[in-house]
């Protein structure tokens, strides 16, 4: 029985680790799209740096926002979205 549990805890973490990583790529995705529309303002290197750190920080802590299909802008900080 306990075997059967630690392989469940297995694959729900390995679960946990592919949904991350398809929305870290989603975030990528995003945030050429917010370079793209905007030519004449580019994001800078920091703030992309700091949008990423919050995503990270906050999947960690909250994994109910993973499954949420929000936009990522409506997920921020209005500090960090008023940046962007």
């Amino acid at each position: 029985m306990m075997s059967n549990i630690n392989n469940l805890i297995e694959k729900l973490d390995d679960d946990h680790v592919e949904i991350l990583e398809n929305k870290s790529e989603e975030l990528d995705q995003w945030i050429l799209k917010i370079d793209r529309a905007n030519r004449d303002r580019k994001l800078t290197t920091e703030l992309v740096d700091e949008i990423k750190a919050f995503f990270r920080n906050y999947w960690q802590k909250d994994h109910t926002m993973i499954q949420n299909d929000e936009c990522f802008l409506n997920q921020m900080p209005r500090d960090l979205r008023s940046k962007v």
